[in-house]
């Protein structure tokens, strides 16, 4: 009985000891994923021929994306309720994400206006994740 309590022990040692560090390093993207999210990121925000609303989707899967190099795992939403540390505003990517839900599932007409004015602010932390971890 003693063993099982020693093992148990050194159990939650090791996983509390590898949670600090899993939580503490720093998470950094391959070079190549740098590359090619900057590209995909300069495309939409250059990209004149598509919808506001279509460049807002495709930023959002991006961030997604961004999120996903960076060792998260899991739905946009799920990866948001585990308060990753990578993001410096999780309300306002909560915000803009949820925005992205709305437009996507919704039948309720979303100005143009509200959309860039959001995509403008979506472009700004996209830029700002893709700066602070690029390897």
């Amino acid at each position: 009985m003693v063993y099982i309590f020693l093992w148990i022990l050194v159990l939650i040692v090791f996983l509390g000891v590898w949670g600090i560090w899993f939580m503490s390093h720093k998470r950094t993207m391959t070079k190549e994923h740098y590359r090619r999210y900057m590209q995909v990121y300069r495309t939409i925000s250059r990209d004149t021929n598509k919808s506001p609303k279509e460049r807002y989707i495709e930023l959002d899967v991006l961030y997604h994306h961004i999120l996903q190099s960076l060792g998260y795992t899991g739905s946009f939403g799920s990866i948001l309720k585990q308060s990753p540390v990578v993001v410096k505003d999780l309300d306002t990517i909560w915000r803009l994400h949820k925005l992205r839900n709305r437009l996507v599932h919704e039948m309720q007409t979303i100005s143009d206006r509200e959309i860039e004015n959001a995509l403008t602010q979506y472009l700004r932390e996209t830029k700002d994740i893709l700066s602070r971890y690029a390897s």
